[in-house]
């Protein structure tokens, strides 16, 4: 009989990535789920937005209290991945550091939580939880004459010092490893690459037995009607495709952008 193994995983992040959030939960979900892991596997992941964690929000509470309250901490899980871009997120005065200051935001109190756990660990032990930091290196496109840009470029400064003090020695050698993307694609197949390796690598180094891909019988095209989630194992890609089409579809000189393509072809 195979042991199922249960890991916990933390995913910290501010607003403006929400997406790669999403991509986050996505990649969790169905790692279970690969060859390897099957039936041996179980992940249950903490984020503050997801619908199904419940967390209770009293008027009484600051978000971050809420969420500590009714979430496990970063300290507490197996792993912990944070990612990054223009936004460092809000200020919680509720909470202090040791030198007595209020934190940046929730994320910068969640890495540093994490963070301080994993450095206690003896030096021959692996440390928890396994910490993973990922910066969106993308031009975040504020302008000058954009109303809120003040609060845009102080978010953005206090990014740039986030990655400075904990990253950096005074003398700018680095002191810890950032992984850096531009786009979702991006992002997705190192998160994916990661947290594979991290598991397998936990959980034994399990051989799949040969059942890296399971055959597909039948047509793979479904015709006018949409891909499934049947047809996931067929259905992927396109990811560069629909990073050039957002990066279009966001340049100010193009205010219309057309897609064109043979009907069926997954416009």
């Amino acid at each position: 009989m195979k042991q199922v193994r249960q890991f916990s995983v933390f995913v910290s992040s501010p607003s403006d990535v929400r997406d790669e959030r999403a991509l986050a939960v996505k990649i969790l979900d169905a790692m279970p789920f690969k060859a390897w892991a099957r039936g041996r596997l179980a992940i249950e992941t903490i984020s503050w937005d997801d619908d199904r964690a419940n967390v209770p929000r009293p008027a009484h509470l600051t978000p971050q209290q809420a969420i500590n309250r009714g979430l496990a901490k970063p300290s507490e899980c197996d792993v912990v991945v944070v990612f990054l871009w223009s936004r460092l997120g809000t200020p919680i005065s509720a909470e202090k550091s040791g030198d007595g200051k209020a934190y940046r935001s929730g994320t910068e109190w969640e890495y540093l939580d994490a963070i301080a756990a994993a450095s206690q660990r003896e030096p021959d032990q692996p440390a928890k939880p396994y910490v993973l930091v990922f910066r969106r290196r993308q031009d975040p496109g504020f302008k000058r004459k954009d109303p809120n840009y003040d609060d845009l470029n102080s978010q953005w400064q206090q990014v740039e010092d986030f990655f400075s003090e904990n990253f950096r020695d005074d003398d700018g050698s680095a002191t810890g490893d950032v992984l850096s993307y531009e786009t979702q694609t991006e992002f997705q197949m190192e998160l994916d690459r990661q947290l594979a390796n991290y598991f397998w690598q936990e959980l034994g180094r399990p051989d799949p037995g040969g059942q890296l891909q399971v055959r597909w019988s039948g047509e793979p095209y479904p015709g006018l009607s949409p891909f499934t989630g049947k047809q996931a194992q067929i259905f992927f890609g396109r990811g560069p495709e629909t990073d050039e089409l957002v990066r279009r579809i966001t340049m100010p000189s193009r205010p219309l952008l057309a897609v064109v393509g043979a009907s069926g072809s997954g416009k």
